[in-house]
C-alpha cells in the first residue's frame, strides 16, 4: 500500500526510478492514481518480479498492474519529492538465483579437434646387452584417435601391442573403442583383453562433471546479502545473493563425514548461521545418472609375439543406475564359449557410512558356482573404519577365473583408523583368507604415523602373518620403522629398518623426483643386515624433447644396469615438433 498521499497527483503517467528490495532496477513507466500506483507489466518483469497476479488494466495499448492489489506479498512507497518508487516484495515474487559452488568450466576454453599425429618412442639398454624398444603411434582426426603400440616381449620377439580406434562423445560422456581394449567387470567379476567393440560411460571426458550426489543450501533473502561457505570449518568462498529465493549447488565437500556452515548477512548486517552435518559417498551415483561398460569380441593373448593372437569370443558388461541420491543398483554379465556369469549389486549411502552388497552365480561347462560380498565403510574426521566379507564357492568362475584355479573361499578384512592429534594417527587392521587349495592365512597388524616437524615424519608398523597350508602351520612377525625428511625442491630422505622374525636390515635413501618442467632427478639408496643387502643409484633428466635415465643396482651380489631414453614427435598445423612422450 502507499505511504504517501497521492491526491495531488490526480491521474497521470510518470517515469520513476525503481528500487526493489534495496536494489536499484532502473526506470519504470507508472500511472499514478489516488491511493494506488500502476506499473507497466513488462517493467516489473524486467526488474525481476515473477508470478505477478494482481489487477491488470490496459492503458494506451499496454498492460499495467496495480501495486496495491499485490498486498500483502508486495508493499510500495512513493516519494513524491524525489519522484522515486521503492518496492519491497516477498521472495515468492522474486526470481530465483542458482549458484554452482563446484569447479566450473573456465570461460574461453576451446575444445579443438585439429588433425594431428604423434609418435612416442622409448628404448631401454639392459646390462649393456639386451635392447628393448617401445613405440606408440597415433593419428587424431575430427576428435577420433587411431593408435597402436609395439614392444619387445620377454622372449625377445617384437610384438604389436594394443591397437584401437577411439571415438568420444563429449556431450553424452560416452567412449567407443573399436579394436583392442581391457575390460573389467569389477567386484565379483573378471577381466580380459578383448579385440572387438567396447562402449562405456566415461565421466573423465568432462572433468567438471560431478557424478555423485552433492550438497548445497536453498532459502530466500529479502535484501541484498552475502553468504560465506565453510566445509569442516575451512572457508571455501563468498557469494553475493540478490533478493529472492536462492539455491547453492555442488558444494565442494570432502568425502566421508563432515559439516557445512553457511553464514548469511543481509544489507542491515543481520547474520544467520546454518550448520548441517553430511556424509558424502562417491560410490553412489546421483539420482537418474547411469554408468555402464559393454565389451564384446575375441579374447587376446597379450603375451603373444608378432601381430598378436586372438582366441574365443567373450563378452563383459555392467550397468549401474542411480535410483535415488542414496541408492544405486547395478547388474553384471559375463559370457564366453561355455561360460555365463553375473549378478546384481547395490550401493547404499547411509546417514553414517556406506554399504555395498553384491551377489553372483556362474555356469561353466556344466559346473555351477556362486559368490557374494558385503562391505561397509565409514570415513570420519577423527575416526574411520570399515570391513569386507566375501565368499566364493569352490567352482565359481568368471572370464578370468576358471573352476580349476585356486581362490579364497572366504575372505574378510577390517580396519579402524584414529587421528589421535594433529600430528599422530594410528590404524589397526586384520586380513583373513581361506584358500581352497593352499589353505588359510591371517595377517593382523597396526601402523602409526607421527609428524615430528613440518618436514620430518615417523612411520611404524607391525604385523604377524599366520599361514596354515596343507595342515601345517607357519607364522612370521614383520616390523618396519622409518623416518623421512623433506629437504625442499622435491627432495626427500629416509632412514629405515625392517625386521622379519630374526632377520633384519637397515637402509637409507635419498631421492629427488622430477617436476613438471625441465630438470634433474636422482635416487641413491643402500641397505644391509641379515636380510637383503644392496645399494644402487639412478640419475634422470627431463628435457624439452624427452626423458633420459641411467640406473645401476647391486642386490645380493648381482648387478643390474639400465640406460633408457624416451621422447616423442608431434605433427600438427603443417609442422613437426619434438617433445616428451605424448600422454
Amino acid at each position: 500500500m502507499a505511504t504517501a498521499p497521492l491526491a495531488a497527483w490526480a491521474v497521470q503517467r510518470a517515469v520513476l526510478p525503481l528500487t526493489l528490495n534495496g536494489v536499484v532496477k532502473g526506470e519504470v513507466l507508472a500511472v499514478l492514481r489516488d491511493e494506488d500506483v500502476l506499473v507497466r507489466g513488462a517493467d516489473l518483469e524486467a526488474a525481476g518480479l515473477q508470478n505477478v497476479a494482481g489487477r491488470r488494466e490496459s492503458i494506451g495499448g499496454e498492460t499495467f498492474i496495480s501495486l496495491g492489489s499485490l498486498s500483502p506479498a508486495l508493499h510500495y512507497q512513493l516519494d513524491p519529492q524525489a519522484l522515486a518508487l521503492n518496492v519491497t516484495a516477498e521472495p515468492t515474487l522474486l526470481a530465483s538465483t542458482a549458484l554452482n559452488l563446484g569447479a566450473a568450466r573456465p570461460s574461453g576454453i576451446d575444445d579443438r579437434a585439429d588433425p594431428s599425429a604423434f609418435f612416442n618412442y622409448g628404448v631401454t639398454w639392459r646390462d649393456f646387452g639386451r635392447v628393448d624398444p617401445f613405440g606408440e603411434a597415433g593419428l587424431s582426426v575430427a576428435g577420433s584417435l587411431l593408435s597402436s603400440t609395439f614392444l619387445r616381449t620377454r622372449d625377445g620377439d617384437l610384438a604389436r601391442g594394443l591397437s584401437s580406434l577411439t571415438m568420444d562423445e563429449r556431450q553424452g560422456l560416452r567412449r567407443w573403442v573399436i579394436g583392442d581394449s581391457f575390460a573389467g567387470a569389477g567386484g565379483l567379476g573378471g577381466s580380459a583383453f578383448i579385440g572387438g567393440l567396447s562402449v562405456a560411460r566415461n565421466f573423465s571426458l568432462n572433468p567438471y562433471f560431478v557424478r555423485y550426489p552433492t550438497f548445497g543450501l536453498s532459502g530466500a533473502v529479502l535484501t541484498p546479502s552475502t553468504v560465506d561457505v565453510y566445509v569442516n570449518d575451512v572457508f571455501i568462498r563468498r557469494e553475493e545473493l540478490p533478493p529472492g529465493p536462492f539455491e547453492l549447488r555442488n558444494l565442494p565437500a570432502t568425502a566421508g563425514s563432515g559439516a557445512t556452515r553457511f553464514v548469511i548477512r543481509d544489507a542491515l548486517g543481520r547474520q544467520q548461521d546454518i550448520t548441517s552435518p553430511y556424509y558424502l559417498s562417491t560410490s553412489v551415483l546421483a539420482q537418474g545418472l547411469s554408468e555402464y561398460g559393454y565389451s564384446a569380441g575375441l579374447r587376446r593373448d597379450v603375451d603373444a609375439g608378432g601381430l598378436g593372437r586372438y582366441s574365443s569370443p567373450v563378452f563383459l558388461g555392467q550397468h549401474r543406475i542411480g535410483v535415488t541420491d542414496s541408492l544405486t543398483t547395478g547388474l553384471r554379465l559375463e559370457a564366453a564359449s561355455a561360460l555365463v556369469s553375473g549378478g546384481p549389486a547395490v550401493n547404499l549411502r547411509l546417514p553414517l557410512g556406506e554399504l555395498e552388497l553384491a551377489g553372483a552365480a556362474s555356469h561353466d561347462a556344466g559346473v555351477s558356482g556362486a559368490a557374494g560380498s558385503i562391505a561397509y565403510g565409514y570415513v570420519g574426521r577423527r575416526v574411520s573404519f570399515g570391513s569386507l566379507a566375501r565368499g566364493l564357492s569352490p567352482r565359481y568362475s568368471t572370464v578370468s577365473l576358471t573352476p580349476e584355479q585356486d581362490r579364497a573361499l572366504i575372505e574378510t578384512s577390517a580396519f579402524a583408523g584414529f587421528q589421535l592429534s594433529s600430528r599422530a594417527t594410528v590404524t589397526v587392521f586384520e586380513n583373513v583368507s581361506d584358500f581352497r587349495d593352499k589353505g588359510w592365512m591371517n595377517r593382523p597388524g597396526v601402523s602409526t604415523t607421527f609428524l615430528l616437524t613440518k618436514q620430518a615424519s615417523l612411520f611404524l608398523s607391525v604385523s604377524r602373518l599366520v599361514a596354515r597350508p596343507s595342515g601345517s602351520s607357519d607364522a612370521e612377525l614383520t616390523a618396519f620403522a622409518g623416518i623421512s625428511y623433506y629437504f625442499g625442491s622435491n627432495t626427500t630422505g629416509e632412514l629405515f629398518h625392517e625386521q622379519a622374525d630374526a632377520r633384519g636390515s637397515t637402509g637409507i635413501e635419498l631421492q629427488r623426483t622430477l617436476g613438471a618442467g625441465t630438470g634433474f632427478g636422482y635416487r641413491l639408496q643402500g641397505r644391509g643386515g641379515d636380510g637383503t643387502d644392496g645399494m644402487g643409484g639412478m640419475v634422470e633428466y627431463q628435457g624439452p624433447w624427452g626423458r633420459y635415465e641411467i640406473a645401476h643396482d647391486r642386490l645380493d651380489g648381482k648387478d643390474a644396469t639400465t640406460v633408457s631414453a624416451a621422447g616423442g614427435v608431434v605433427a600438427i598445423g603443417g609442422s613437426l615438433h619434438a617433445t616428451r612422450p605424448v600422454e
